[in-house]
């Protein structure tokens, strides 16, 4: 790629978009063909309202290693000319995604072109820092920023070529013609302020801390939850200052390893100023040790809470997996009973995961009264596999009563040693429930309550519980040949049979949700199975109705 013929200089804190328009036309070249030589996207032939986003996040648009070579400055100097060290600041480099610009849109004017006439008249260029929506004043002349032609009074877009000449997009006169207006000098200091923030965020040599083990949005969020307790060793939501319970909550949550929000700046600087603190002596802040051990402190014992287990109230049979999910940390089994309890990320309470203790309880009263399984499901409000999974659990633990226990407890019980070695070969070809059943019918000839019955061994249980993480179905290979096999037999069968081909009676046949043949990618070959059958039926109708011609 060959490099742009005349250099241009590039001034302290200018916006890219702006030096673009001055480098095009030194070089006599439109800013658009210098786009579309570097574009990510589709060619452009006039001025876009996604133009902005070359200031905020220039990945979103361009190559950045092409516009670098096309005009001959390095990519680190394009990138302080946006607001990419923004991002850097709180987002590990990896998880910048091209999206991530729409963070900054709250806090960016991205509509018009701000500027100060008096620094135009004296250095010529437009800075990047003026287009940030709190910053009203210049801080350099401590007057207010414009975005209006001071002559014919029109509001000046984000980027129009004749910016490159400091000039006015309507009446072609000079944008640098002002007085000087005074600004109240309370103003000018809270606006110095906060251009102390923002030169901050957008310098690239200045950082905040990161804590060991923790990433960069895991690190802020628990500064700002330290800051907000005023620095006290012990986290307490009720001592939060400025900070809403529900956010608290969600910031201890990431720092715990659970969902990584992004963090708000908007509330950072609501934050630090509630303080009258920088964000330079919030970056300096050092969490004590003790804060943070308080932040994964759970509020209760870390015991089985399950009332009908031998190890109630006790930690002695409680299991680390090692596992964490977005809303647990500490995922735990009790290898007594097979509840699993986890540490919510939100509230930091100890707890069943999935809330089995309580649905157990309930279907446990109701077995007393209730007749069958289908009245069960209605009266506890839970699905037939739900359903039929804890029947199976109460089962193999003796808690049913009698009149229960013949049709769940199966007549020739396997022993423990077949009963793992099944699930073994199982868990390796699936982890998703209704596979995982489907496959122990047709292997073991296992029926649904039988199949429940052997998943409540302790063994089982545990094994299930170290081996899937997180909950994740697992999309084996084996596992989607062998769908893929299915469907094409039911297909051809519906074909043959004159059943309609749609989501439903497909996975009515297999005994699928609609969604596992989504996510397996069935959805374009049932439509397309669909459209034939469409096809050949109309053919058959035709012929049946066309009237026969003898020739004479």
């Amino acid at each position: 790629m060959r490099r742009l013929l005349v250099p241009s200089k590039i001034n302290s804190g200018e916006s890219l978009t702006t030096y673009l328009l001055r480098a095009s036309q030194r070089n006599l070249v439109s800013i658009l063909d210098i786009y579309n030589i570097v574009k990510n996207g589709t060619v452009l032939k006039k001025f876009n309202v996604r133009f902005f986003q070359l200031d905020i996040y220039p990945n979103k648009l361009v190559n950045i290693e092409k516009l670098s070579a096309l005009l001959g400055v390095s990519v680190s100097q394009i990138e302080k000319m946006t607001l990419t060290s923004v991002f850097n600041k709180y987002i590990e480099e990896e998880s910048i995604q091209p999206s991530s610009y729409k963070l900054l849109l709250s806090l960016i004017n991205n509509k018009t072109r701000r500027f100060c006439p008096v620094c135009l008249n004296e250095n010529k260029y437009f800075k990047l820092i003026w287009q940030v929506k709190e910053l009203e004043i210049c801080d350099k002349h401590s007057t207010k920023l414009t975005d209006i032609c001071p002559i014919c009074g029109c509001i000046q877009p984000y980027i129009h070529e004749k910016l490159g000449q400091i000039k006015c997009l309507k009446c072609n006169s000079q944008l640098d013609q002002s007085n000087l207006n005074s600004v109240n000098q309370n103003i000018v200091s809270e606006q110095l302020s906060k251009y102390s923030d923002w030169y901050f965020l957008m310098d690239n040599s200045r950082s905040f801390q990161n804590k060991k083990n923790l990433t960069k949005v895991q690190s802020l969020a628990l500064s700002i939850l330290y800051v907000a307790q005023n620095l006290e060793p012990e986290f307490c939501l009720e001592k939060m200052n400025g900070l809403k319970r529900y956010y608290a909550q969600s910031l201890r949550a990431m720092v715990n390893g659970g969902v990584l929000h992004r963090v708000n700046l908007a509330e950072l600087f609501k934050q630090i100023r509630s303080q009258k603190i920088s964000l330079e002596d919030f970056s300096r802040v050092e969490v004590s040790e003790d804060f943070i051990k308080s932040l994964s402190k759970p509020k209760n014992e870390l015991v089985c809470k399950a009332h009908w287990c031998p190890s109630y109230g006790t930690s002695k049979k409680i299991v680390d997996t090692k596992h964490r999910s977005s809303k647990y940390t500490k995922i735990s089994i009790c290898t007594d009973c097979g509840i699993k309890y986890g540490i919510r990320h939100l509230s930091n309470e100890w707890e069943d995961m999935g809330n089995h203790i309580m649905i157990i309880g309930q279907i446990l009263i109701n077995l007393e009264t209730v007749v069958s399984e289908t009245k069960l499901r209605k009266e506890i409000g839970i699905d037939e596999l739900k359903c039929k999974r804890i029947l199976g659990y109460l089962a193999y633990h003796n808690l049913l009563p009698k009149r229960w226990t013949g049709k769940y407890v199966p007549k020739s019980v396997d022993n423990d040693v077949s009963v793992i070695r099944k699930f073994k070969e199982i868990t390796d070809l699936t982890c998703s429930t209704r596979e995982m059943l489907k496959y122990a019918k047709k292997e073991f000839s296992w029926g649904a309550n039988e199949y429940f019955f052997y998943l409540a061994y302790r063994e089982v249980e545990f094994m299930l519980a170290v081996k899937i993480k997180n909950g994740g179905n697992r999309k084996k290979k084996y596992a989607k040949d062998e769908l893929r096999k299915q469907v094409f037999e039911v297909i051809s069968k519906f074909h043959n049979e004159g059943v309609k081909i749609n989501h439903d009676n497909i996975s009515e046949q297999l005994g699928l949700s609609k969604n596992m043949l989504r996510r397996y990618g069935f959805s374009p070959l049932i439509e397309s199975e669909r459209k034939n059958q469409i096809i050949n039926i109309k053919s058959i109708k035709i012929k049946n109705t066309t009237p026969s011609c003898k020739l004479e």
